[in-house]
């Protein structure tokens, strides 16, 4: 699995109630973005829940 911390991300979100990220996340967001995909994938926490998928990349 190249992603272990993923199970528990959704989870460490609602026990603390504020996102929660991971390296492993962080980096999936960044290189789907440079794609030019939306940073989605349902059930992998706030970052890529959709909310951030279409944020502007910073310059």
């Amino acid at each position: 699995m190249q992603m272990p911390s993923l199970g528990a991300i959704e989870e460490a979100e609602q026990l603390l109630g504020e996102p929660v990220v991971s390296a492993a996340v962080c980096t999936a967001h960044q290189m789907l973005r440079a794609l030019g995909l939306p940073a989605l994938a349902p059930g992998a926490g706030h970052l890529l829940s959709g909310a951030c998928a279409q944020a502007p990349l910073p310059q």
